[in-house]
């Protein structure tokens, strides 16, 4: 393991962590993280006791349990090297096996949603919530450790929608404390599992997946206090500063051809939280660099946007819908990182409907979750 030399410069031990690549190498390389590791205030939700005005019944729905291997086909079987072409038939097979995974993501995000909200069965959404992450806890494989590249993907992104929603309805679930240690080991073995899947990775690799894996450990840090966690979190975070360029490109995400405009939005996403999250606990950490996150959310939204990233992608731009789907749920976030650096906000869409979309893997409306009371 490298570690930070005592007349190392600001910056240059997130490089030699990323050297590394990130094998644990757990130096901070700015700042220092405090004892206790906290979410932005909004995020977590504070202890409920429920009303029964307007309440009304509801049954929880019984998903199936995943328990096959975490080895499926990738959409993109066959592309070239750019992974931009689109394989029918072996996603098809994918969207089959991981079926089981999507649903039980998807109601995750349901009750979380509804418990969130207080809603008219946000009580009852509470032991729903409970059981589902018990039952997935003590039977599922998802920390299958012999899990193909896609396998890890699916791992990855299944623990951000799970630990973010966790998270923020922690303090209103109605937790035994036995309970509350079946759902939190299981999500600890899970984090451990990906940070394993995303350590030594050349940085010629390092991309979407790795700010994705990184975000869903943050999460995991947060909830079990742990400061190893943390910091491999803040490391890969660091790194992905250091990738973004001068003018505010990610190069393994121009790597995607057509697909690069849709990826480096794709990427935004848990860089923001993750910015988020480090402003929170160490603010000195990458804030020499920050304003590269800026400058990237600047090229997304700008005029001629998709003209500049197929100029430097080299290609022109597939379809994007940059304005649907929750894909701008980065900006809450990223507001939140950058208090003081908010020039790019007179670039974001009039009607302001950005603010209610929402993304799963995110724990829902990032308005909610970071707030936008200050936009």
């Amino acid at each position: 393991m490298l570690k930070q030399r005592n007349n190392v410069t600001p910056g240059v031990a997130s490089v030699f962590c990323a050297a590394a690549l990130l094998s644990g190498c757990n130096s901070m390389s700015e700042g220092e993280v405090p004892s206790h590791i906290v979410a932005p205030p909004a995020f977590v939700q504070s202890a409920q006791t429920w009303s029964e005005k307007n309440a009304k019944p509801y049954a929880c729905q019984q998903l199936p349990i995943f328990t096959d291997s975490l080895s499926f086909r990738s959409k993109y079987e066959g592309s070239d090297k750019r992974r931009a072409t689109l394989n029918e038939e072996a996603e098809a097979a994918y969207l089959q096996r991981t079926q089981p995974i999507h649903e039980f993501a998807k109601y995750v995000a349901y009750l979380g949603k509804h418990i969130q909200r207080d809603s008219n069965i946000a009580k009852e959404a509470s032991y729903c919530f409970t059981s589902l992450l018990i039952d997935w806890a003590k039977g599922s494989t998802l920390n299958d450790p012999e899990a193909n590249m896609t396998g890890k993907a699916v791992r990855k992104w299944t623990l951000s929608t799970t630990a973010s929603y966790y998270l923020s309805v922690k303090e209103k679930l109605p937790l035994n404390d036995v309970e509350q240690a079946t759902i939190e080991s299981w999500l600890y073995r899970l984090a451990q599992q990906v940070k394993h899947d995303y350590s030594n990775r050349p940085l010629r690799k390092v991309n979407n997946h790795d700010y994705w894996a990184a975000w869903s450990v943050m999460l995991v840090a947060v909830i079990k206090n742990d400061r190893a966690l943390y910091q491999w979190s803040e490391n890969v975070y660091l790194t992905a500063l250091s990738q973004i360029t001068h003018d505010g490109f990610l190069p393994n995400e121009l790597k995607r051809g057509a697909r690069a405009y849709a990826y480096h939005n794709f990427a935004l996403l848990p860089l923001s939280g993750l910015a988020a999250f480090v402003h929170e606990n160490n603010a000195q950490a990458g804030n020499h660099q920050r304003s590269k996150l800026t400058l990237l959310a600047e090229n997304l939204l700008k005029d001629g946007a998709i003209e500049d990233f197929s100029a430097h992608a080299g290609e022109a731009q597939s379809g994007f819908d940059l304005h649907s789907d929750g894909h701008l749920s980065w900006v809450a976030p990223l507001k939140y990182a950058t208090d003081n650096d908010a020039s790019w906000l007179s670039l974001l869409p009039d009607d302001s409907s950005y603010q209610t979309h929402g993304y799963t893997r995110m724990g829902g409306n990032t308005c909610e979750r970071f707030g936008c009371d200050t936009m």
